[in-house]
Order: structure tokens, then C-alpha cells, then sequence
């Protein structure tokens, strides 16, 4: 075969590129299903037998099921968040010593009010897992409020360390109200020659 224009070898070659459609096997009653896909496999041959509009709303269910459950672990995941931040943060306490320096007292102030944000922006910080099962946030929305106000426990334990909390009686002089005696006794005075 010889080619003499340009043009003659794209007609040749067209042919073998034209794509062929390929024909689909279904192979899947030859081999096991894998485990954890059972329901799915179910699924599929109900649709196959005919019975497709039952099983693709039991496929449907289940997938709803799932999502919700899945948002319930994130939620927890969040409501854990700070529980995992309380070593660091009470290690950066103990570092920054109990004197009244600048650091020491940024590091007390981002321990106290940080908790506070986190705390008054809760509902905020839950509003991507409202979808779950209802009544089943409320517990991990109250672990994530503990587990802050554990967060500002060393806050305050670090106040205290430095001497800025009014714990003692010297703190509170000014209300003391002193004591009335209700006999005074006087000796002789002694006199000296």
C-alpha cells in the first residue's frame, strides 16, 4: 500500500480509532461480596429482581442514617476539641512563671477569655451538625462548655498562683470590722523613783 497525498492516510488510520463500545459483564454473582457491603448488595439485586422502588428507599434510609450518625461523631469530635488543648495550655501556664510579667499575664488573660468566646459562640460553633438526631446534640454541646470552663479553671488557678485573687484575710481588711472589747481593766500605775 502506498500513500501519495497527504490526506490518504487519515482515511486509512479512522477506522482503527473509531472507538468500539464495549460490552458490560456483570460478574458480581461470581464472586463474594466484600464484608460491610451486604446491605448494598442487597440493595442491588433487589433493584435487579424488579424490586427497585422499596429497596432504593431502604438504601436511602440507611444512607440518611449514616450521614446522621457521622455528624453526631463530629459533633463529639468538636465537643473533645478543648479537652486535648488543656495539656498544652496548663504546661504554657506552668512556664510562664507566677510573677506579674507580660507574658505571664497575656498567657492568664488568653486563658480566661478565650474560654468565654468559645463558650458564647457554641451554638454557632453547632450549627453544621443540627441535621443529627434530635436531642442528641445537647450532651456534646455540654461536654464542649465543660470542657472550656476546665480550660479557664487553669486560668484562674494561674490568678491565684500570682497573687491576684483576694483569697486571703489581708485582701479583706477594709470590711473587718474590729473587735469591741466590752471591759478594760487598768493596773496601778507604777511609779518610778
Amino acid at each position: 500500500m502506498h500513500i501519495n497525498e497527504e490526506t490518504d492516510w487519515i482515511d486509512l488510520v479512522k477506522p482503527a480509532l473509531a472507538k468500539k463500545p464495549k460490552k458490560i459483564v456483570d460478574n458480581s454473582d461470581k464472586f463474594p461480596t466484600p464484608r460491610g457491603f451486604q446491605q448494598k448488595s442487597l440493595v442491588s439485586k433487589n433493584i435487579h429482581s424488579g424490586n427497585s422502588a422499596s429497596s432504593t428507599s431502604i438504601f436511602a434510609k440507611r444512607e440518611e442514617e449514616l450521614q446522621k450518625d457521622l455528624l453526631l461523631k463530629k459533633a463529639w469530635e468538636l465537643a473533645y476539641s478543648p479537652l486535648k488543648q488543656i495539656p498544652m495550655n496548663a504546661i504554657l501556664a506552668y512556664m510562664s512563671g507566677n510573677s506579674l510579667q507580660i507574658f505571664s499575664i497575656m498567657t492568664t488573660l488568653m486563658l480566661l477569655v478565650n474560654p468565654l468566646k468559645a463558650i458564647t459562640s457554641t451554638g454557632s460553633a453547632f450549627t453544621p451538625f443540627k441535621g443529627t438526631h434530635p436531642g442528641t446534640l445537647w450532651p456534646a454541646m455540654g461536654a464542649y462548655i465543660l470542657f472550656q470552663l476546665l480550660l479557664m479553671g487553669i486560668g484562674v488557678y494561674k490568678l491565684q498562683r500570682m497573687g491576684l485573687l483576694p483569697t486571703t484575710t489581708s485582701d479583706w481588711l477594709a470590711w473587718e470590722v474590729s473587735k469591741v472589747f466590752m471591759d478594760r481593766s487598768y493596773g496601778p500605775s507604777k511609779t518610778v523613783l
